[in-house]
């Protein structure tokens, strides 16, 4: 396992998400809409962005700046893929989710290092 900020908050938010069971059907309903639903989109692209920025804030990591949009960028992408594959996933250990949160991890990840978006090594 990784041991960067990054790697062990996400990684652990799958993990969260089971909190999310519940209300899986729901989710995957109002997915359903955004295609059709332009405006559900926009006002949802804000509310993913400041949560991708309090997420970085909580790992230690800025959100300010051309690198700080990187990273929101590339962290709202990873939530994203994760969700989708979430949505889709009916395994109790949640195992397919957990191999593309791993894959999308390990691959921003090693982009972050190679721009200096990151000081973890």
């Amino acid at each position: 396992p990784r041991s960067t900020p990054l790697y062990s908050s996400a990684a652990s938010d799958v993990y969260k998400r089971q909190v999310l069971a519940p209300y899986k059907v729901g989710i995957v309903e109002l997915m359903k809409t955004f295609p059709n639903s332009p405006n559900i989109v926009f006002t949802g692209a804000n509310s993913l962005r400041l949560s991708m920025e309090a997420t970085l804030a909580a790992i230690g990591l800025e959100s300010n700046g051309i690198s700080g949009v990187i990273r929101v960028k590339g962290l709202s992408m990873i939530f994203l893929s994760a969700i989708f594959t979430w949505s889709k996933d009916d395994s109790e250990d949640l195992s397919a989710t957990t191999r593309v949160l791993d894959k999308r991890l390990k691959n921003v990840e090693e982009l972050m290092l190679n721009f200096g978006l990151t000081n973890s090594k």
